[in-house]
């Protein structure tokens, strides 16, 4: 077996020679450098549907576009005028509210004032009734102008005047209480109290 060991060739230059036609087209061809800036991006499909856009509105006849113009315009007026008018319905809407409000606030007011001058004047066996009549005014009166409050603040006023009267049937219950204690007897209740006034009408008292 023989073994054949590479050897090299020499090329001589000169028998291939370059035209000087390839030679200038090799000259003039852009050389890219390592620092040079990528080549730009390609279009977005977003963009290729708003340059279609374009070219289908500006294809269409002057008359055409005028028309679609036109409707755009009387939609966008139309839109206009509804807005407005749900503005100022909102506004009217307010207004009512805001008075609704007031009168049932001064409704509530003059009844709470009324039943607190007669639960403060009432003395005895009438103090506790007359109380739990404080309570049931105030309560019965305020409900309309809680829920038309226009503020969570005005609501609370509302809701103070009931914390009032709840506090003086407190006291009238503790008081009614520790009078019976001392008396031996049995407190006084709304329940109680009910049943013996259903008794006596049953009776014809």
């Amino acid at each position: 077996m023989f073994r054949s060991s590479p050897r090299r060739v020499e090329v001589d230059a000169s028998a291939f020679p370059i035209s000087p036609a390839r030679a200038s087209e090799d000259a003039s061809a852009p050389r890219y450098e390592e620092n040079a800036a990528p080549p730009a991006e390609p279009p977005s499909l977003e963009e290729l549907w708003k340059e279609m856009d374009v070219a289908l509105w500006e294809a269409l006849p002057p008359a055409e576009r005028a028309k679609i113009e036109a409707e755009k315009k009387a939609e966008e007026e139309k839109r206009t005028a509804e807005q407005a008018a749900w503005e100022a319905y909102v506004a009217s809407e307010r207004v009512r509210q805001l008075a609704l409000w007031q009168k049932a606030r001064a409704r509530a007011v003059r009844v709470a004032e009324d039943a607190r001058a007669d639960a403060l004047s009432a003395v005895g066996p009438k103090r506790l009734i007359y109380a739990w009549r404080y309570v049931d005014r105030v309560h019965a009166s305020s409900e309309e102008e809680y829920l038309l409050a226009p503020d969570h603040h005005t609501g609370e006023i509302a809701l103070a005047r009931r914390q009032a009267a709840n506090q003086h049937l407190a006291s009238c219950e503790a008081e009614e209480e520790a009078l019976c204690r001392r008396a031996g007897k049995r407190p006084r209740t709304r329940a109680l109290v009910a049943r013996r006034k259903r008794s006596c009408e049953r009776r014809g008292f």
